[in-house]
């Protein structure tokens, strides 16, 4: 009779052993779940602020937008979130550093998108890798034919010079430069910049941040980029280490200096590849140029 008694207790302590295991591990399958969802279709709304005294004076207390790395196939929930918050920040410009499509699929999508986002003053887009080599034939000309006509000014290795006026001063001038893909070979920083003006600042767009020891040869104050998606799955040290050659450059994500030039690395609002991001959330970041 002991020994029975001792036997049952002995199952019912290893289906109790058993049944704890178990939940552990369903409990961690489910956080694990519930984290990459986080990651991948929520979205933060950032502040950047970016200490320059010249882009302080010419863009004041401006409300800039800079959104990067959408790359939309269809138009989801998530991108209707994400238009939805842009547009209540009632931003004053929109800056779109690259890879707004998936694949040729896209196109139609996502010019109807950036026609749905609605600055004071303009849309400004420059092309990245996805544009170019995922939008096969004449598809490229097809999205950026389709942004001009939605009154995007799309830049390819080309500048405009924004003229600034409160009514009282005299205009502030500002140079918005963007150059094209510098991973699809598409890019040409010489031309981007030649022909400017002198003493007035420069803004240069460019999707990939490896732009940047090239820009240090000429007087570029600060570059907004994307391309990197913060890393996507970022690992430290182990993610910069098996993706430094991919058209990177020195940083991964965030605001960096490097000489007189600043640059900042937006994370960018899709996924490229695997539809999975891990400790690097999709990003609107609002930039705030100080003294």
């Amino acid at each position: 009779m002991v020994d029975w008694v001792a036997f049952d207790w002995y199952i019912v302590f290893k289906m109790t052993r058993l049944f704890k295991y178990s939940l552990i591990t369903l409990l961690i399958i489910i956080n694990s779940v519930l984290f990459w969802y986080i990651n991948f279709r929520f979205f933060v709304i950032e502040e950047v602020f970016i200490e320059n005294i010249a882009l302080r004076k010419a863009l004041g207390d401006l409300t800039i937008v800079h959104i990067s790395d959408l790359h939309i196939g269809t138009i989801t929930n998530y991108e209707n979130r994400v238009l939805e918050f842009t547009n209540s920040l009632n931003p004053d410009f929109v800056f779109l550093t690259g890879d707004l499509i998936a694949d040729t699929s896209g196109i139609d999508d996502a010019i109807q998108f950036v026609s749905r986002l609605k600055p004071k003053f303009v849309i400004i887009f420059v092309p990245g890798n996805y544009d170019h080599r995922f939008a096969f034939g004449n598809a490229p000309e097809k999205l950026f034919s389709g942004l001009r006509n939605a009154g995007v000014v799309v830049l390819r290795n080309s500048s405009v010079k924004i003229e600034l006026s409160n009514g009282i001063k005299p205009p502030e001038r500002i140079y918005i430069s963007g150059v094209d893909d510098l991973v699809s070979t598409h890019s040409d920083l010489l031309l981007t910049l030649s022909g400017l003006e002198e003493n007035i600042p420069v803004l240069l767009m460019s999707h990939s941040p490896k732009i940047l020891n090239r820009a240090l040869d000429y007087d570029v104050d600060c570059i907004l980029s994307g391309h990197t998606h913060g890393g996507q799955v970022y690992i430290p040290y182990i993610t910069k280490r098996f993706t430094k050659t991919y058209y990177i450059g020195s940083f991964m994500k965030g605001l960096h200096s490097k000489g007189d030039t600043d640059i900042f690395i937006n994370r960018g609002l899709g996924t490229s590849l695997v539809p999975i991001r891990f400790f690097s959330l999709p990003q609107i970041a609002v930039l705030r140029f100080t003294k």
